[in-house]
């Protein structure tokens, strides 16, 4: 399976149920056996007020599961090492209705976007994706805590010509840091910022716009592909075929949070079904899905080896490693950087 197609199924197929309770960079699991790097509980953020701070942090409402529709600038890094820039509409109902399109628009510094029909094609199929997982989101506030340091950003603060409040999460392995804007009114997440551990922003998501009582009129909202259930090995194990490997390696302050099961041919999809295996750090997260290794009629089964990469992607911030350990076929997908997501593939075992 291509990686296009690999992240439309886990575009398109995502559900409301799907979300962490309660968003690049290399951001760092603790292995399903007991692999490298496990997280630990953590105090608070730095500085007075660590109590204010958490209620603050956890009372915050993802865009997508607000009331509103919202005009979106973003930067993200692309695959030639530099920033593509674009325009987003987001319309959300509040009760799990949305809708994510881009379209023509002008940024900070009168920049301007126009999407061509490809852009625009994309970007609808991965919709759910880039809500739920590329944008920054409080997923799990103790997980949080135990990765980031976390405090308030005193001042004067706006967001889409608001009054905001504004936190800092630092990395407490180096990685870097998250700025998160913050309305003040409503408690919903109008911006972020991702910097890099030289200390350079290479994220970038600025609500240009904001109405929270909008007119959803005409709006056509998405809808799953199929829907994901949680993965029991009991129920699920025969119809995909396989046991899923499992990690012996994971970055730093990631730990696996859960674990689902996409039953694509009753579905008719047209490929195998599928496992997915989510990770997270508290705000960020990867996902490492796998099904049937696939081969033609009459030809020896695949020879178990370990995990290498037969592809690659990179778009829209959303990076996608495809490999082909033990027979399986893996993929990995997320943001962090290329070797990152490469050791996580290699690191799969029976």
């Amino acid at each position: 399976m291509k990686p296009a197609l690999i992240t439309a199924l886990l575009c398109g197929a995502l559900t409301l149920a799907s979300c962490l309770g309660g968003g690049a960079g290399s951001r760092g699991i603790r292995g399903q056996n007991g692999g490298q790097n496990a997280a630990t509980a953590g105090a608070s953020g730095p500085g007075a007020g660590a109590g204010a701070v958490d209620l603050a942090l956890a009372a915050i409402v993802a865009p997508h599961e607000a009331l509103l529709t919202a005009e979106r600038w973003v930067q993200l890094p692309n695959a030639s090492g530099g920033i593509d820039s674009f325009f987003e509409r987001l319309d959300a109902d509040g009760q799990g209705g949305m809708r994510l399109q881009l379209k023509a628009g002008v940024g900070p510094g009168g920049r301007s976007f126009q999407p061509t029909p490809e852009q625009i094609v994309i970007h609808e199929s991965r919709q759910r994706f880039l809500l739920r997982y590329r944008d920054f989101r409080i997923r799990d506030l103790a997980l949080l805590k135990a990765n980031y340091d976390c405090e308030e950003v005193p001042g004067v603060h706006t967001a889409a010509g608001r009054d905001a409040r504004n936190f800092r999460l630092v990395s407490k392995f180096g990685f870097g840091r998250a700025e998160l804007e913050v309305d003040r009114a409503t408690n919903v997440l109008l911006g972020w910022s991702w910097f890099n551990a030289a200390g350079t922003r290479i994220e970038r998501l600025e609500t240009m716009s904001v109405d929270f009582a909008p007119d959803h009129t005409g709006v056509q909202w998405s809808s799953a592909s199929v829907n994901e259930e949680v993965y029991e090995p009991s129920l699920h194990e025969a119809r995909l075929g396989f046991s899923p490997l499992r990690f012996g390696y994971a970055p730093q302050g990631f730990t696996l949070v859960r674990e689902g099961f996409f039953d694509a041919p009753a579905a008719g999809l047209g490929f195998p079904a599928l496992y997915l295996a989510v990770l997270s750090d508290g705000m960020n997260v990867v996902l490492v899905a796998q099904q049937q290794g696939e081969r033609k009629p009459g030809t020896p089964p695949i020879k178990p080896r370990m995990g290498y990469t037969l592809s690659h992607s990179f778009l829209g911030g959303v990076r996608v490693l495809e490999g082909e350990p033990y027979g399986r076929r893996a993929f990995v997908v997320g943001s962090m950087s290329k070797n990152e997501m490469i050791a996580i593939l290699s690191s799969l075992r029976p």
